[in-house]
């Protein structure tokens, strides 16, 4: 068709020139859309499908729409709950070791939680590829120098390793005044979630020690801004300073939105001579851990961490106490109380079906596998032998 009056044709520079543009913005598009829009540490990771080609992609380190917020949540039959636990008040309480023995032998034999508790650089041979835990399953991570040469050689615990006890200490602000840093810090193993304060006003009621500590990706996001700026990496490495030599346990390989940012505080802990060491976990132990729990009835689509360390501590200790577990708002006095025992946030959110799980650890705790301490220790001189 020949150009309308008055009218010329595009030139082929100004044609070229408009193609260019609209395969830049195209460009562009697939580059958010992928998160390629820029890190400080450019790891490569592999999307396979059946028999498709590999596409490579990268992490972004900077979008948090769509990265998980890991609150915890209160729901289900707590009345129901309520009244479990008036019943246990009166009745002595003591460990079975018959019912210990086989649900560790359980919990080991489905976990894989011997060769797979941490990523190792056995369990994870260089040029391996492994499966994310979460979100999607078809993205695989090349174990390969960047990501190799930081895991240890060997797990932590070996199968010779055995604690006597052990405390597994949740955040909940049922310990809020409690007074049982004594019996926590008395334990063998103390096991903490997720960098909960233990200095200044809450060591009389949490002690101070610590043997094993997790670290949600999401801290690292919100509490310490990505680790962009020096001040925040300097309060990262100092809270992480009061925690001796404990061992820091996070979970790169959960979701491919946070591995960028945990390798970036692993280089940063190391760079910086930290006491503490990273281990990663393994998305076998984490799908172990889980599938576990599934066939024990736990309906919910993610375990809690406080689940997680529990089947830890269940691995490795042959007497394990909780602190610090409590689904409701109120005490037992019915005086309210924080979600966690050192802010005044509340349980309004939803992501694990707390109430739920702890249906679940009181039946444990009915069959003597693990104590369950939710009244004051100073109160309670015997609380370790008591009901919860």
């Amino acid at each position: 068709m020949p150009p309308r009056k008055g009218t010329q044709p595009w030139s082929p520079l100004a044609v070229w020139f408009i193609r260019l543009l609209f395969l830049v913005l195209v460009v562009n598009a697939l580059w958010l859309w992928l998160g390629k829009d820029g890190t400080l540490l450019q790891h490569a990771f592999y999307t396979t499908t059946s028999k498709k080609t590999v596409v490579r992609q990268r992490i972004s380190s900077n979008r948090t729409s769509r990265l998980p917020v890991f609150n915890n949540c209160c729901r289900g039959n707590t009345d129901s709950l309520s009244v479990a636990i008036q019943k246990m008040n009166s009745s002595q309480w003591r460990f079975n070791k018959t019912a210990i023995d086989i649900f560790r032998r359980d919990l080991l034999e489905i976990s894989h939680f011997h060769e797979y508790f941490t990523a190792t650089k056995k369990n994870s041979p260089l040029n391996s590829l492994m499966y994310f835990f979460e979100k999607n399953k078809k993205v695989r991570i090349p174990v390969s120098g960047p990501v190799w040469f930081r895991l240890p050689k060997e797990l932590p615990f070996s199968k010779d390793d055995r604690f006597n006890t052990c405390a597994v200490v949740g955040n909940s602000g049922i310990l809020k005044n409690s007074k049982c840093s004594n019996r926590i810090d008395s334990s063998d193993l103390v096991i903490r979630c997720n960098f909960a304060p233990v200095d200044g006003n809450y060591t009389e009621d949490v002690g101070r020690k610590t043997g094993l500590m997790t670290l949600n990706p999401s801290i690292l996001i919100h509490t310490y801004k990505w680790l962009l700026m020096r001040r925040d990496q300097d309060r990262f490495l100092r809270d992480m300073g009061h925690y001796g030599n404990a061992l820091v346990y996070t979970n790169p390989f959960h979701f491919r939105e946070v591995t960028d940012i945990v390798i970036k505080a692993d280089l940063l802990a190391r760079h910086r001579h930290a006491r503490q060491k990273l281990y990663f976990s393994h998305p076998t132990y984490l799908e172990g851990v889980t599938e576990f729990w599934r066939r024990r009835n736990v309906t919910e689509r993610r375990l809690s961490t406080g689940l997680f360390l529990t089947s830890a501590a269940l691995a490795l200790c042959s007497q394990v106490q909780l602190y610090g577990f409590w689904p409701f708002s109120t005490d037992r006095q019915g005086s309210t109380i924080p979600y966690h025992y050192y802010d005044k946030s509340s349980i309004n959110s939803m992501v694990h079906n707390i109430s739920e799980e702890f249906g679940h650890l009181l039946q444990l705790y009915r069959e003597g596998i693990v104590n369950i301490t939710t009244h004051p220790c100073e109160s309670h001189p015997n609380s370790s032998k008591l009901s919860a």
